[in-house]
């Protein structure tokens, strides 16, 4: 067969493996405490894994193909798993943003703002100057807006900045741009405890031992871990060799500046906020649905649908998962020192998250956190550390597609090519556990 015929062909080849590997598991007899619906899940899951990391031309299928093997489980039937999936505020959220984005990106937002940034006193001749200046502003945002918005706005509007600018799929700072993002979106949701994956962390304190993990020493040690792990990422930015802000300089600023003039900037705002189906210029609305349908992202609905889902199905008490989980790690775990415990187990939330779903990860290993208290092989404070550890790191996965939904946004950028996407992806799983470990272990023992 010609290499033009295997490349045609491709998509059976890998459709065949994920098919494979679903299946098998369930060929496999479940090891105590799994049950053959864990094994069903597990194979699944990590079918929909390969099928998301596969070299096709969109994340799209595997999702799919995920979410339609769930419903060859007890989980339901296929009906019940899209319901579960499609059926929640975020997806519709997520929808809506998706559909907003290319009507902002026709409004010329992004160009005005840059160039305004660039040609500001702070900023001008100065590109890593404005680059701090972009990423403080949108870690800002990220605190008082959606962060999630931020990420998609901010990867759709930037795409043709780097182009503009001269770059390529070789060099580095784009993608370390889009990874800073992506540590807000994934970190800042967390920045108090009644956020949806703290609270999958924190409950399991209250359901197995009474106690409610207090509210203020949280926010008093996640919050600097935030501005501080955010910030920094700035600095590793512009230390790591490669990593070249120089070439925002190439942008012909009057280009942009024109164009970008005479657009309202609270119009925009409002644009955001959903009131641009008010909003016209020169007679003409901003939001032309024809704009908005021409480039919606359909793939990021479906990864995030069946990343969500599966993740549910795999933290439920009948798979044993987690319990596995649990049996395996209490052995090694119980041999370390309160500091040395949290240290391996921020490296063991970090890995396990990339590898499995942010959600069960986050349940499985608080869970197991909680148990060693209740066992006597960790004192209080530590266990509220840890699970603050476990309930913010476990949102990070970044390594690969099909660590996360957002993680497959990040891989699927235009700029991103396999090697810059996970030279900066190793690099942020391994800053985010050293941070952790700098900043909340010794303000969790002040403040716990």
């Amino acid at each position: 067969m010609s290499v033009a015929g295997e490349k045609k062909y491709s998509w059976a080849i890998h459709l065949i493996i994920s098919l494979l590997i679903m299946y098998a598991f369930r060929l496999i007899p479940a090891p105590e405490p799994i049950t053959p619906y864990g094994m069903e899940v597990l194979g699944i899951f990590i079918g929909m894994v390969y099928a998301l990391c596969s070299p096709t031309s969109t994340v799209a299928w595997g999702a799919l193909l995920g979410l339609i093997m769930l419903g060859t489980t007890d989980f339901g039937n296929v009906t019940t798993v899209l319901s579960a999936a499609f059926g929640n505020y975020v997806i519709l959220m997520m929808i809506v943003t998706l559909l907003f984005i290319p009507v902002v990106a026709d409004s010329g937002l992004c160009n005005y703002l840059f160039a305004k940034i660039m040609t500001s006193k702070l900023c001008k001749g100065n590109p890593w100057r404005a680059v701090y200046a972009i990423q403080i502003c949108l870690l800002l945002l990220c605190f008082i807006l959606q962060p999630m918005v931020i990420l998609f706005l901010t990867y759709s509007l930037f795409g043709n900045i780097y182009k503009l600018a001269g770059y390529t799929k070789k060099d580095l700072f784009p993608m370390f741009f889009n990874m800073g993002i992506l540590l807000f979106c994934c970190i800042v949701p967390l920045k108090f405890p009644w956020a949806g994956m703290a609270l999958l962390s924190l409950n399991n304190i209250t359901q197995a031992t009474g106690l409610t993990c207090p509210p203020m020493p949280y926010m008093a040690m996640v919050i600097p871990y935030i501005l501080l792990t955010c910030g920094g990422w700035c600095l590793v930015m512009r230390i790591f060799p490669g990593c070249d802000a120089s070439k925002l300089a190439n942008i012909d600023l009057a280009e942009l500046v024109p164009e970008s003039g005479k657009l309202d900037i609270l119009g925009v705002m409002a644009l955001i906020v959903a009131a641009c189906a008010l909003i016209t210029i020169d007679g003409q609305p901003l939001l032309a649905m024809n704009s908005a349908a021409k480039s919606f992202s359909w793939p990021t609905v479906f990864v995030f649908s069946a990343a969500t889902t599966l993740g549910g199905a795999l933290t439920a008490a009948d798979t044993g998962i987690s319990a596995f989980l649990l049996q395996k790690l209490s052995p090694i775990l119980s041999t370390f020192s309160s500091t040395q415990f949290l240290l391996i187990l921020a490296v063991i939330t970090i890995i396990a998250t990339n590898l499995l779903s942010n959600a069960a990860v986050i349940v499985a290993l608080s869970a197991f956190t909680v148990s060693m208290f209740t066992g006597g092989l960790i004192d209080e404070s530590t266990m509220y550390v840890g699970c603050v550890m476990v309930g913010v790191l476990g949102d990070v996965g970044v390594f690969h597609p099909g660590s996360s939904a957002i993680s497959a946004v990040y891989h699927s950028q235009e700029m991103a090519s396999p090697k810059t996407a996970y030279t900066v992806s190793s690099l942020a799983c391994i800053y985010c556990i050293l941070t952790s470990w700098i900043v909340m272990v010794p303000l969790g023992a002040i403040f716990f």
